[in-house]
């Protein structure tokens, strides 16, 4: 049984299509391949006996520091011992045909032993590994390969193992992609994804107070942000609790519209290259346009599709908090804070840039909030009861306001500010 780590002691690794998180020792509890909503593979992170994971064992090591390379996702965990320090680099490679986790290790001054455990379905399914040559492992049923630079022996049905000895380098590979081990090039899979990072990262300037933490959160946001539509997800996780034991336990992979909202509004203060705020609006267009149903919902998948159930899985949960779950039924709510914070960033964005892009879509939110303010909603903190909340009601008030400035229809921007006033009125009485 893997022992759980301690939330804050988590760090990322991304490829911005998905992405994975391991501890201070090396373990990586948590991985879904292909994408972030996507069913784990590694979840000890939420039940540590049935689920999967990645572990590293140095003898006679201790854990010295870790710490990103410049911007990028590509991590770098150093660990001490009495004959040398060994360095760990573990990163999942970008401008490639492959993808998946890679592990690089410097030469090792002891000997470490690598075991990797593969169970699908967050750990429900059962894992058969069959070997495919003394380097090489396929898991069957989630279809992986592992690739290693020394000899993988297969230890038990859904589990692998190899072993550097003192005085050898070496790494492991796990892709579902299948490869020349032969043809592998660590380096150059490494230099391409820093690279990548680089660009991703020189799209967002700071130089100011406390530019290190701006630039971590930085790096954080892009690490679970799509490379492919520009969706900002709210976790990369799912089923870890509010409260340790408690039942608030919910899978926040997706898209939150009033988290991205002011997220895209905190950006903005910075040097933006390439006026990257305006994915913001092309996301939240092509997810309006996408469902019809409602004008605007509170959360999307990376892929701007809604979220219509809520599954309970039979599983142990992060220190025994239960339930766990995945996926999310708050899309059917109606959160007006939300709505309305689509409003203030669009303000920023359009003050900064003097453009007004997907007009018609803003529009739209700024309409749908004028025919739905008086209803009750479920609030910022999405309660089960439908009240009228107070934020809620102000923030419909400071967006539409905002917002109208930008109206050419004067008729339309009257009307938005006359609702405004309506609602300022309303919450000045109750």
């Amino acid at each position: 049984m893997i022992t759980q780590p301690p939330i804050n002691e988590l760090a990322l690794l991304s490829d911005r299509n998905t992405c994975a998180a391991l501890d201070k020792q090396g373990t990586i509890h948590w991985y879904c391949p292909n994408r972030f909503d996507s069913e784990a593979i590694l979840s000890s992170l939420i039940d540590s006996q049935q689920g999967g994971f990645w572990q590293i064992t140095i003898l006679n090591s201790q854990y010295k520091n870790r710490f990103y390379t410049d911007r990028s996702s590509v991590l770098q965990t150093v660990f001490t011992t009495p004959a040398g320090d060994i360095e760990i680099c573990d990163f999942m490679p970008m401008e490639t045909t492959d993808s998946g986790i890679l592990r690089s290790f410097s030469e090792v001054p002891t000997q470490l032993v690598s075991k990797l455990k593969i169970a699908g379905n967050y750990g429900l399914e059962q894992e058969k590994a069959v070997q495919i040559n003394s380097f090489t492992v396929y898991f069957e049923s989630t279809r992986q390969y592992l690739y290693c630079s020394s000899p993988v022996k297969i230890i038990a049905a859904d589990t692998v193992a190899f072993t550097l000895d003192k005085g050898a380098t070496g790494w492991a590979y796990l892709t579902k992609t299948h490869l020349n081990r032969a043809d592998f090039d660590v380096a150059q899979r490494l230099n391409n994804t820093l690279n990548e990072w680089r660009k991703t990262a020189a799209h967002f300037k700071y130089e100011g107070l406390f530019k290190d933490d701006v630039i971590s959160s930085i790096r954080a946001i892009q690490q679970v942000s799509c490379g492919v539509t520009g969706g900002v997800l709210a976790a990369a996780t799912m089923a870890l609790p509010e409260v340790i034991g408690g039942g608030r336990n919910y899978d926040y992979r997706y898209v939150w519209v009033r988290d991205a909202a002011l997220i895209t509004g905190a950006l903005s203060v910075l040097d933006v290259d390439g006026k990257m705020e305006f994915k913001f609006l092309d996301f939240l267009d092509k997810a309006m346009h996408h469902q019809q149903e409602q004008c605007i919902y509170p959360l999307y998948t990376i892929d701007r599709k809604t979220i219509k159930q809520l599954q309970k899985l039979p599983l142990a949960g992060y220190k025994n908090s239960q339930p766990v779950q995945t996926g999310n039924v708050a899309s059917n709510q109606l959160q007006l804070d939300a709505a309305a914070n689509v409003l203030i960033s669009c303000k920023v964005i359009y003050d900064k840039y003097q453009e007004y892009p997907h007009w018609e879509t803003v529009k739209r939110v700024a309409n749908y909030i004028c025919q739905n303010w008086e209803k009750p909603d479920n609030g910022i903190w999405e309660e089960g009861a439908e009240l009228h909340y107070t934020s809620g009601k102000v923030f419909c008030a400071i967006g539409l306001e905002m917002i109208a400035a930008y109206n050419q229809n004067p008729q339309e921007a009257a009307y938005w500010l006359e609702i405004a006033k309506t609602i300022r009125k309303y919450v000045h009485k109750n």
